[in-house]
């Protein structure tokens, strides 16, 4: 073997090399996240959340943003569903230890405007029992929008819901239970 093959040889072990030591850092990062992000769902510290923007490829992903002690974080998820809007608020667990360490709960969704209000809606479609299509009618305008569900709800197609709606954003609502 000539020492330009083995070179080409080293050359093409360290190219595979380095694509193993990539992989394993992005394998490694992604069960560390999912670790935290159990961990604060076990243990975190409820607050309010924000989203600031969502954007698409494959799948959906908020951006959002919180306070923690004193300090503001911000991370994005994936979202259980499209049509979540900027401007809507969920609950957040994060570990006080570590902020950054954080879920955001896209079944409890938040209005905390002074500006809301309380109308009736119908569900339209539930799927797989934690999630739910719904419809309203403010102001002569029809709304259609989907809510992750906790697991103490006994909804079904057809039923009449309350809503909550807040009257800054009417596209910003929530079913009531």
């Amino acid at each position: 073997m000539s020492e330009k093959d083995k070179e080409t040889s080293l050359g093409g072990y360290i190219f595979l090399g380095v694509i193993i030591i990539f992989v394993l850092v992005i394998v490694f990062s992604e069960q560390r996240r999912k670790y935290y992000e159990k961990q604060a769902m076990r243990y975190g510290i409820e607050t309010v959340g924000k989203v600031i923007e969502t954007n698409s490829q494959k799948t959906e992903f908020a951006k959002y943003y919180f306070k923690a002690n004193g300090r503001t974080y911000y991370s994005s998820r994936a979202t259980p569903f499209t049509g979540i809007l900027p401007g809507e608020m969920f609950v957040v667990k994060y570990l006080s230890e570590n902020p950054e360490a954080n879920t955001i709960l896209f079944e409890k969704p938040i209005i905390l405007t002074t500006r809301k209000r309380r109308i009736r809606g119908f569900i339209l479609k539930i799927i797989s029992k934690n999630e739910a299509k719904y419809s309203y009618t403010y102001k002569n305008q029809t709304y259609e929008r989907w809510q992750r569900l906790r697991g103490n709800h006994s909804f079904n197609k057809g039923d009449s819901v309350d809503i909550d709606i807040s009257t800054d954003n009417t596209k910003i609502s929530m079913i009531c239970y």
